[in-house]
């Protein structure tokens, strides 16, 4: 995975097709993430457990809990929206570089399949859609920050270093499905951070 940078009306960088297809299924379960507490926000059912990715997606507008339930009860679903626009628009964009995509881009929900071989690809996002990305980008990795119940920065560098040693090492449970599922999401976290500022460098090179 190379950094962004800007030629011929484009955003570019070097991935390979599996960075691409668990790029674009992250997207995608932030989406059924978002769509499903706007459905249980709808039916009220109130007795099932939200998914804690949901308040780090839609933090509170106010410390105060009556103006914050109005804001969310005026402009919620305008901002649900415009996450599920970016997300959307950001899968099918990076999919359309799959050498198979075809002009129509590859459904989401095919996406993570790791039968892919890893060849390189440059991954083109179009000038218009730059700021689209970055915010897709955003919720991608607030949606992994949840799941892996990053706080801080001294849960970050914690997991930084987890990562690391099972680099160096290997997984210290081959056993433990939690934990390699954590490592593997933690990959995602880490890479969607370089994606993201890359992206970032390269849009400001531009000023």
């Amino acid at each position: 995975m190379s950094p962004f940078e800007y030629r011929d009306g484009a955003y570019r960088a070097l991935w390979d097709a599996f960075e691409i297809t668990v790029f674009a299924a992250m997207a995608r379960a932030v989406i059924d993430t978002i769509q499903s507490g706007s459905k249980q926000s709808a039916s009220k059912q109130n007795g099932s457990k939200a998914d804690p990715a949901l308040a780090k997606l839609f933090p509170p507008a106010s410390h105060d809990a009556v103006a914050a339930k109005e804001f969310s009860r005026l402009v919620g679903h305008q901002i649900a929206d415009a996450k599920l626009n970016s997300l959307m628009q950001f899968g099918l964009t990076i999919v359309s570089n799959l050498p198979d995509a075809g002009d129509a881009g590859i459904d989401l929900d095919d996406a993570g399949d790791n039968s892919i071989e890893p060849n390189q690809i440059e991954v083109c996002i179009p000038d218009a859609e730059a700021q689209s990305a970055l915010q897709a980008l955003t919720a991608i990795r607030v949606f992994l920050g949840a799941k892996l119940q990053i706080e801080n920065d001294q849960d970050s560098e914690i997991l930084f270093n987890l990562l690391q040693t099972a680099a160096q090492t290997g997984n210290p449970s081959p056993d433990n499905a939690s934990l390699e599922q954590q490592l593997f999401l933690a990959n995602v976290f880490f890479a969607s951070g370089f994606v993201q500022e890359t992206l970032v460098e390269a849009m400001a090179a531009r000023l």
